[in-house]
């Protein structure tokens, strides 16, 4: 069965923090992906897991529905390479929202620039998952204080914005739970040290302002997974898409080793994962960032499922 993928969108231009990855009104340059068996074995292959440093197991779940991944522009930049594969018997639901935060989607928001109403709970009753992954990189969210939002207008606080992303989650993360699903947490890629957190000034002199990507987040989603309440119900925070385009102790970096379907994006053993020069936050404009953060987005919901089993080795091409 085909992945499906339920958000073909544009990324609009924004704040530096959570700009449009592909500048200028350019169209980025895809990793063209033929990922089928192949594809299933090096997720899985030590050539692949080698990239990261094991986290601990949960208990093993029968999947019941698909994987839901909800998240913000970075599961945007995605959904390309989750369209081309094809995992046998798992569908893969994912649905991004640029600028948004936790906030939004719990209480539900117009995304301003699709005009698509958007809602959590309401996804919840349509998708009915088996899993349901929550990754969120530091936006202050689009909706109001009154939302449970920070206001984006001012110099607001890191603790005010890891307060309302507690608040937030921990409803979604009940929700879900409460429709049988089981939640994981994905880690945020560590942020660009050329932008540091808070008010900082990019390459053009222009002043900018956010938190996304600092340590303080993966802190919270570590702290929600082994809280009593994340405890009994399993919630799971999972480092994997975060560590496949940084170190595996989640710090910067722009490159990662070539891998087989890098292709001509391949320098000197090295293929560039992350957009650099004064973006926060976003993966590189060409693909391998997004490909590698896909994987690493539902490996571990795939790890646990009772009854998945990787797929022999086939013939298929990997690469443009």
């Amino acid at each position: 069965m085909p992945i499906v993928v339920d958000l073909p969108r544009a990324e609009p231009a924004s704040r530096r923090d959570n700009p449009a990855p592909f500048a200028r009104g350019t169209r980025p340059r895809k990793v063209g992906l033929v990922l089928g068996g192949t594809m299933l074995c090096l997720i899985f292959s030590a050539s692949v897991v080698a990239l990261v440093l094991n986290p601990a197991p949960a208990p093993r779940f029968t999947p019941k529905g698909p994987i839901l991944v909800v998240g913000d522009s970075l599961v945007m930049q995605t959904t390309n390479a989750l369209r081309s594969w094809a995992i046998p018997s798992v569908r893969i639901v994912a649905d991004g929202g640029s600028g948004s935060a936790p906030c939004d989607w719990e209480k539900g928001y117009t995304d301003p620039y699709t005009g698509r109403y958007e809602k959590f709970s309401q996804l919840l009753q349509t998708i009915r998952p088996a899993a349901v992954v929550l990754a969120f990189t530091g936006n202050p969210g689009l909706g109001s204080i009154a939302r449970g939002c920070v206001n984006a207008s001012v110099h607001y606080t890191l603790s005010a914005l890891l307060a309302s992303y507690k608040r937030a989650l921990t409803q979604m993360a009940d929700e879900a739970s409460a429709h049988g699903a089981r939640v994981y947490f994905s880690a945020s890629p560590p942020r660009n040290p050329a932008t540091p957190a808070g008010a900082y000034t990019d390459g053009a002199k222009d002043p900018e302002y956010g938190f996304n990507g600092v340590p303080a987040l993966n802190a919270l989603y570590e702290a929600l997974a082994n809280s009593g309440r994340g405890q009994e119900l399993h919630w799971t925070f999972d480092p994997y898409a975060a560590q496949y385009v940084s170190t595996s102790s989640l710090t910067w970096q722009l490159t990662e080793r070539c891998l087989p379907w890098d292709g001509s994006m391949c320098l000197n053993g090295s293929v560039q994962v992350r957009a650099g020069g004064f973006d926060a936050i976003h993966l590189d404009a060409d693909g391998a960032g997004e490909a590698l953060y896909a994987i690493g987005l539902v490996k571990m919901p795939l790890e646990q499922m009772t009854g998945f089993s990787t797929p022999s080795p086939v013939a298929s091409g990997l690469g443009r």
